[in-house]
């Protein structure tokens, strides 16, 4: 029997708030578990990352930085999940995204189980839109057609942004194929 967590994704200081709601089965290593929160959000997930439970990090190890993080390959959820527990998440340290992920429950299931979205609410800020408050200004700058920006900023976000927009059905099957990390460089 495998173990599958529920995990609630919520991404740290933007309104309208951002989570997900993600079943990942235990024996995920964490680098993958990473390809799976951030195809969830909606993130392509071409920056560094790094997850702290417990008074440890996990990461990618990278030749060019000295860092006291665990490798994330050698590590897996069932090493940091606790059902009614929580850990952090960081995403794109220059923007400094933060989700708190918390461990909502845990459930043996028979076979191979696959990750999978199950909920979620608004969409995710556009990837190097500038963290928290450059996502604030960029909606800001969208919804009013006098803002000095407005057009540029519009045309980066592909002619049109909805904060409120998620889909389901096309978040799950995307995620439902992550099935390695997804490479940073």
């Amino acid at each position: 029997m495998a173990s599958v967590y529920t995990l609630k994704i919520t991404l740290r200081g933007v309104k309208p708030a951002v989570w997900r709601r993600v079943e990942i089965p235990g024996t995920t290593n964490l680098s993958v578990c990473n390809a799976i929160i951030i195809t969830a959000m909606g993130w392509s997930g071409y920056h560094l990352y790094e997850f702290q439970s417990g008074g440890r990090t996990f990461g990618e190890p990278h030749v060019e930085w000295e860092q006291d993080n665990l490798d994330a390959s050698k590590h897996r959820l069932e090493d940091i999940a606790t059902v009614g527990g929580w850990f952090t998440h960081k995403y794109d340290f220059g923007d400094g995204w933060v989700h708190r992920v918390e461990v909502e429950a845990a459930r043996s299931v028979s076979g191979r189980p696959q990750p999978a979205c199950i909920a979620g609410r608004n969409a995710c800020p556009p990837e190097d839109v500038g963290g928290p408050d450059g996502y604030l200004r960029f909606l800001a700058a969208i919804r009013d057609p006098t803002y000095e920006d407005h057009d540029e900023l519009l045309e980066w976000a592909g002619g049109s942004f909805d904060p409120t927009a998620f889909d389901l059905a096309e978040t799950n099957a995307i995620v439902a194929r992550v099935s390695a990390p997804i490479d940073q460089f």
